[in-house]
């Protein structure tokens, strides 16, 4: 007999990528997936023998998160779920205390990247008091467990992926930039400072820099007038948002990824799907020096930097020096393990037999 399992977090279906890579290659002979989230006005994803629920966003915010509430309380008293999925997110603690009698797991996919140095976090506080009603809990990090004080013995390390692209090999005759992820406080015209230094210095060097993604107001104006001031219009690309499969064409053209996140304490144990994106690609990266990209990158797979305009510039120096040794078949080769379908598969799936 299949479980039936739902999934539950406020994004609409299809635009928080983990939930929906777990819905799309969860074994659906084995299970029953459900998933509810609000409707946040995109275009309509769906899968196959996926049952989605997409909340009508109402413009009171109480009101808003009562009817969310309420849309999934009556759901799992019709279903009767094996299991509930609950991504920490602003209902988090509200469903589990309606549902405290019923297998729920607690999944932890951010802290909060925000908080400075020596600084107490109310949203971590608040993770953290939630995941007292949870025996079970999956996390997108080992860092950011012992960063949140979640006990290891109810944790389980559920990471990130990607999947695996059937795209040409790179070749490296000339530096074909790609960054594709939020604007939103990750300094990304430094990068073009930093490219700007780089050109200033390897002038016979063809680059060309594609930015998919968007943030606020400030951060996109930012990022456009520094395009502009250091006079890169003819080699950055501000594309605004793609979606995944509308960016496809951009994975095929560029050969290095830019993995461009704060080395802050939020963000540095913080991993970010683009990381593999690039890597199951077959582009090596110029990333920060983060705890989880040092953990994740090796010398074959690119370079990390400190998070500066020099150090990004230095950073595509070392790239184009040594753009000889990189080998999009060997990179995709030793990502492999990190696919979406191999964590489902090998790690969430056992995980969930377990519970």
């Amino acid at each position: 007999m299949k479980k039936k399992i739902l999934f539950s977090i406020t994004t609409q279906f299809g635009y928080h990528t983990d939930t929906f890579m777990y819905c799309k290659y969860l074994d659906k002979s084995k299970y029953d997936v459900y998933y509810v989230g609000f409707d946040g006005g995109y275009s309509i994803r769906e899968l196959d023998a996926v049952k989605v629920y997409n909340v009508p966003v109402h413009a009171n915010k109480i009101k808003r998160y009562l009817l969310l509430l309420t849309t999934i309380n009556k759901l799992i008293r019709k279903e009767k779920f094996d299991v509930l999925f609950l991504v920490s997110c602003q209902t988090t603690l509200m469903i589990r205390l309606s549902n405290l009698f019923r297998k729920s797991i607690l999944d932890i996919r951010t802290g909060d990247v925000r908080i400075k140095e020596n600084e107490l976090s109310y949203y971590n506080s608040k993770v953290l008091l939630s995941s007292l009603l949870f025996k079970n809990i999956t996390i997108i990090s080992e860092n950011l467990g012992k960063a949140l004080n979640i006990p290891k013995k109810k944790s389980h390390w559920l990471p990130l992926g990607g999947d695996l692209m059937n795209l040409p090999n790179k070749s490296f005759k000339s530096l074909q930039l790609f960054y594709i992820g939020t604007l939103q406080e990750r300094n990304i015209f430094q990068t073009i400072e930093g490219l700007s230094i780089f050109k200033k210095n390897n002038s016979m060097v063809k680059v060309e820099y594609n930015i998919v993604g968007k943030g606020s107001l400030e951060d996109e104006k930012r990022l456009v007038e520094s395009i502009e001031y250091n006079h890169l219009k003819e080699n950055v690309i501000f594309h605004g948002f793609k979606n995944h499969d509308e960016s496809i064409k951009l994975f095929e053209n560029s050969n290095i990824g830019v993995v461009y996140i704060p080395i802050t304490r939020g963000y540095t144990c913080q991993p970010t799907t683009k990381l593999y994106e690039y890597l199951l690609a077959g582009m090596p990266v110029i990333a920060t020096n983060t705890l989880e990209n040092k953990l994740a990158i090796t010398p074959e797979a690119g370079v990390l930097i400190n998070d500066t305009p020099d150090a990004f510039a230095k950073g595509l120096e070392e790239l184009w020096l040594n753009r000889e040794k990189y080998n999009s078949k060997k990179i995709k080769q030793t990502y492999s393990e990190s696919t979406w379908e191999n964590i489902v598969k090998h790690n969430l799936e056992p995980y969930l037999e377990t519970i």
